[in-house]
């Protein structure tokens, strides 16, 4: 059986120096995990703030407006929702959207630009007369186009040509075709062309229409209900 050899106390000394320093290798990456994860921990409370602080500040711009009469757009669609239940078309709210959308995007005092419906200058009207004007005057075309029996259509293009064009219409087959909305302004404008560089108009004709209303105004209506109108 060997023996086991004593060490010299030079030997001694390197052992115990070695085993200090291991042992102080382990503490100082002890600490070192414990710092990591004690920085990770304080930066927590931090994040929740910057988190918190863009919610605020994102709820806060969707408080805002920079239209005109001052509504958010959540407010403007409340209030015409208001009105479409007063006069009983609120399965028309989409609808009524839609028009907004084309007529002023939202971003008019005159947002139904209903002020000539009513007789009055065109932007005569204040937000309020405003909805609860284009809003009636859209109900008054669903009637009429109801009694002359004639398509959805018909109805928003009378929006924009007035109700005249549901006669025009009832006279001509009782349904609105693009063809019946560019002969009704062309015999409104005596044939008069501008230029018109909406790209429904130039993917259709290059870029014009008659100066009387707008006879793309059915296609607009339909682009902005199947972009699900948001004002």
């Amino acid at each position: 059986m060997a023996k086991r050899q004593k060490m010299s106390k030079d030997e001694k000394a390197e052992y115990r120096m070695q085993n200090k320093q291991a042992k102080q290798l382990a503490y100082d990456q002890s600490e070192s995990a414990k710092n990591t994860k004690k920085a990770h921990f304080s930066l927590f409370p931090l994040l929740l703030i910057v988190l918190f602080s863009f919610a605020v500040t994102f709820f806060m711009e969707s408080r805002q407006s920079n239209a005109p009469h001052g509504l958010t757009p959540i407010e403007l669609n409340q209030r015409i929702e208001s009105v479409a239940l007063k006069y009983d078309i609120l399965d028309h709210l989409d609808e009524l959207k839609a028009i907004v959308a084309v007529e002023s995007n939202g971003q008019s005092e005159d947002v139904f630009q209903s002020s000539e419906s009513a007789g009055l200058p065109p932007n005569s009207l204040s937000v309020n007369e405003s909805i609860d004007q284009g809003v009636s005057y859209y109900r008054s075309l669903l009637d009429k186009a109801e009694k002359l029996g004639l398509d959805q259509d018909s109805v928003y293009q009378a929006y924009n040509y007035g109700s005249g064009y549901l006669d025009f219409v009832a006279q001509h087959g009782k349904k609105h075709t693009q063809e019946l909305a560019e002969e009704f302004s062309r015999i409104h404008s005596n044939g008069r062309i501008v230029t018109y560089p909406n790209p429904i108009a130039v993917e259709s004709n290059g870029g014009w229409r008659y100066d009387y209303g707008n006879m793309f105004y059915v296609k607009l209506i339909h682009q902005a209900l199947d972009h699900d109108p948001a004002i």
